[in-house]
């Protein structure tokens, strides 16, 4: 795919309408892809926070699934397309969600990696999040341990 690297793109919270493109992106983008109905699920759950990032052209590039319960985030899901990634989209949504929530009185925001994506790890750490425990074997797929990451809200 042909892409300005300077080319902006915009954050906004998602909608029904966005899902068979969030479809497509999932299908591109991810190593153990979600399925339609799942993602339908987690778009249409009342306690969702979800956030997309749109190119230029409206076209979805990025996408956050989490949700609110009590004081608590959880952020289910992030995913970039690949052409876009390493662009800081990413933190842009996580960051937008965490302050959407925030405002909303969350006090805590914790999620679950797979213990062998060095690359979304980084990535939490570097927003902020640290390493509290682990879930052993927790993905079925391949027996991969999960680390379950917080983030104190201020």
């Amino acid at each position: 795919m042909d892409t300005n690297p300077f080319e902006a793109v915009s954050l906004r919270l998602a909608a029904p309408d966005d899902l068979e493109s969030i479809g497509a992106l999932e299908a591109l983008a991810a190593d153990t892809p979600w399925s339609m109905a799942a993602l339908t699920e987690e778009l249409r759950r009342d306690s969702s926070i979800n956030a997309v990032a749109v190119d230029g052209q409206g076209v979805v590039r990025a996408f956050i699934f989490s949700a609110a319960a009590s004081d608590e985030l959880s952020i289910h899901y992030v995913v970039t397309h690949p052409d876009f990634r390493r662009r800081g989209i990413a933190s842009m949504l996580i960051r937008a969600i965490v302050d959407i929530a925030v405002k909303a009185g969350a006090r805590s925001i914790f999620l679950e990696v797979r213990s062998k994506n060095r690359a979304a790890r980084a990535l939490y750490a570097a927003c902020g999040f640290i390493e509290q425990s682990v879930r052993k074997k927790y993905y079925a797929d391949d027996n991969d341990d999960a680390i379950v990451m917080t983030l104190c809200a201020r």
